[in-house]
């Protein structure tokens, strides 16, 4: 994991609304995410995929950058969101203001009791930005 370049990261990061390169940066880092999501045993992390991974980063910052070819279709829309967890599924549904820190604590409280009070298990914690 140490040998990640977190700064070809950040910049796909920031390229995610690229026009021509964005829609394949999301992709990169959503597989990123999925590798260190998943157990060891089922995919593990290696020195050659972590390297391969860091190759890929750079050639599309490099198309970002130079405007290299985009993908020869054009750009797939992104897959649609997973379905909402059945209602007796949610442990804590919540929006913020993120102007108020005291709102910020208290989000932080409750999502430490509902973590506590849900015992076992795994959790998928999505934190999302409204548009205002």
């Amino acid at each position: 994991v140490n040998a990640l370049d977190n700064g070809a990261r950040d910049h796909l990061a920031a390229g995610r609304g690229h026009a021509t390169v964005g829609p394949q940066a999301t992709t990169h880092l959503e597989d990123l995410a999925s590798y260190l999501a998943a157990a060891s045993a089922e995919r593990p992390l290696t020195k050659a995929w972590v390297a391969d991974w860091n190759r890929r980063a750079q050639l599309l910052i490099s198309q970002m950058i130079v405007g290299g070819p985009g993908p020869e279709k054009g750009p797939e829309p992104p897959p649609p969101p997973p379905p909402p967890p059945p209602p007796a599924r949610v442990l804590l549904n919540e929006v913020v203001n993120l102007g108020s820190k005291a709102a910020v604590g208290s989000l932080v409280a409750h999502v430490k009791t509902a973590l506590d009070a849900a015992g076992r298990g795994r959790v998928r914690i999505v934190i999302s930005r409204e548009d205002d």
